[in-house]
């Protein structure tokens, strides 16, 4: 009885974690498609930093999802899909996207 109370409170203790991403990008980034792009994915409320390497033109964006968060009921992957929609309309080329 104790093995099957800890192993549920391990279960449900680990659906509250956070998922940390990196999704890295490269091409040029005008100052209004970045002001555009900090707009759109700061409504997301997932956004943490975006570092971009202007000598490089590249650059990282720096994300968390809360486990159990959803946008209108699908998964994460729909909110990491928005994302490279928005960094595809700012005229930048996704390249990885990796859990960190």
């Amino acid at each position: 009885m104790k093995n099957l109370l800890l192993f549920a409170t391990l279960l449900f203790s680990n659906l509250s974690f956070s998922q940390n991403f990196v999704y890295s990008f490269k091409g040029t980034l005008s100052e209004e498609n970045k002001t555009k792009l900090l707009e759109s994915i700061n409504q997301l409320n997932y956004f943490q930093e975006i570092k971009f390497k202007e000598k490089e033109l590249n650059g990282q964006l720096f994300f968390t999802i809360p486990q159990g968060t959803t946008e209108g009921g699908k998964n994460d992957i729909y909110t990491t899909s928005t994302i490279k929609a928005y960094l595809i309309e700012a005229g930048l080329e996704p390249i990885d996207i990796y859990q960190r």
